[in-house]
Parts: structure tokens; C-alpha cells; sequence
């Protein structure tokens, strides 16, 4: 790894292998989604190697917080995260929902839900805001999303939150997006996917990534 003051020739990238569009690893094993195109793309145009690693969402976070790598390809602003991470610039809009199975009747709002295991991804932004806004709800965290929808197309769980567009890729994979609802005008949150660096990381890094936005130590791009 290069020196403060020497220039930047490569970035280090954490991502979920499991979170298509957004990212994810294909069959062959290569890093692929919107944001490993994003950030390739930016390499290019900079003359930085990138490179990424892949593996469950909530290691991906501590990698950055660790030090193993540079930068995190892209997640949601939180307070929890924040004392571990600097959030640089947002890098896509997001929105998050709420699905629930067409078998549990009289579901009008996420309140409905309360009686029911809502599973959720171990370390997503979701876990804060449903322990905030359902306390008492009974939540089964999964290591990553596959194993999420494994327990969705066996019936284990009917209800689960996930980013709008990663849902609706896997219920699609799985044949299960026609038997599941959700609340389209109400999302539970809109937010963006932050590029995001080990709290108090050195200048050099956070100052190449300047491509849309400044670099802003303890960003908090919407909540």
C-alpha cells in the first residue's frame, strides 16, 4: 500500500457476493453489478488497478473498518456505522421495502406484521430501523442472501425487508415475486449507497474519489 503522499494506483474494493444488481459474483467467480461497473469505470479513467473482494455483507463492512481493504463499493449511511467508517461520496439511489407473503391476510402496514419472523440480512441498515420502528419484532438475521431466499422458498419466513431492486432480483431467480406484496408507495426508507473508508483513513484515498461529489469525513447522506 502506498505511502500518504504518494499517489493513488489502487483501490482496494469490499463488496457482498450476493447483492445483484448492486454487486455480486458470478458463476465463473469475477465480480460483476452496477457498482463494480461504476467503479472499474473510474479506475479507467484515472489510471487505478481496482480490484475486489467478495464475501458476506456484514464481513464486507468490517474489512473497510479493519484496514484489509481500501473502500466499500457502496452501502447505506448509519450511526452504528458511522463510528467505524467515513462516508465519501453517494454512488446510487436505493430504495427499501417490506414484503410479506399473499398467504398472510389482513397486511395494511408494517405493524401488520408484528405477529410474523421478518427475516432481514445480519448487519444491514434494516435491523436499525426495524428494532427503532417495530421494537419487540421478531427478526431472523441470515449471513447473506441466499440463504435469506433458501428460507423464503422453503416457507420458513413469509416477510422480509431488502433493497427494492435486489429483492425483486431474487424473487424473480426464485419464481417468487408473484406470490409476494409489498407497500410500493411506502417504502421504508430512500436513501443512497455511500462509498465508504476506515473512519479516520488517510487524505489520499478519500481525495481521488472526488469523480461527483467532495469528500466528507462522517457524511451523512439521508438516515
Amino acid at each position: 500500500m502506498e505511502h500518504d503522499t504518494d499517489p493513488i494506483t489502487s483501490i482496494s474494493i469490499a463488496i457482498s457476493r450476493d447483492s445483484a444488481p448492486y454487486y455480486f459474483v458470478d458463476s465463473e467467480g469475477e465480480a460483476r453489478g452496477w457498482l463494480v461497473d461504476l467503479w472499474r469505470l473510474f479506475g479507467k479513467k484515472n489510471g487505478i488497478r481496482i480490484s475486489f473482494k467478495a464475501t458476506s455483507f456484514e464481513e464486507s463492512v468490517s474489512m473497510v473498518a479493519g484496514g484489509a481493504v481500501d473502500l466499500h463499493a457502496g452501502l447505506f449511511y448509519s450511526e452504528k456505522r458511522d463510528e467505524i467508517l467515513d462516508f465519501v461520496v453517494p454512488v446510487v439511489d436505493v430504495s427499501t421495502h417490506c414484503y410479506y407473503n399473499k398467504d398472510l391476510l389482513g397486511i395494511h402496514s408494517l405493524s401488520d406484521l408484528m405477529p410474523y419472523r421478518i427475516g432481514v440480512l445480519a448487519g444491514d441498515r434494516a435491523v436499525e430501523y426495524l428494532n427503532e420502528h417495530l421494537s419487540g419484532s421478531a427478526l431472523v438475521l441470515f449471513p447473506d442472501n441466499n440463504t435469506m431466499f433458501d428460507a423464503l422458498s422453503s416457507g420458513d419466513i413469509k416477510a422480509f425487508v431488502k433493497d427494492t431492486a435486489i429483492a425483486r432480483n431474487f424473487l424473480s431467480d426464485r419464481g417468487l415475486l408473484d406470490n409476494y406484496n409489498y407497500f410500493s408507495d411506502a417504502p421504508l426508507y430512500l436513501n443512497s449507497f455511500n462509498a465508504a473508508v476506515r473512519r479516520g483513513q488517510r487524505p489520499a484515498l478519500p481525495a481521488c474519489l472526488r469523480w461527483h461529489g467532495a469528500y466528507q469525513p462522517g457524511r451523512k447522506s439521508g438516515h
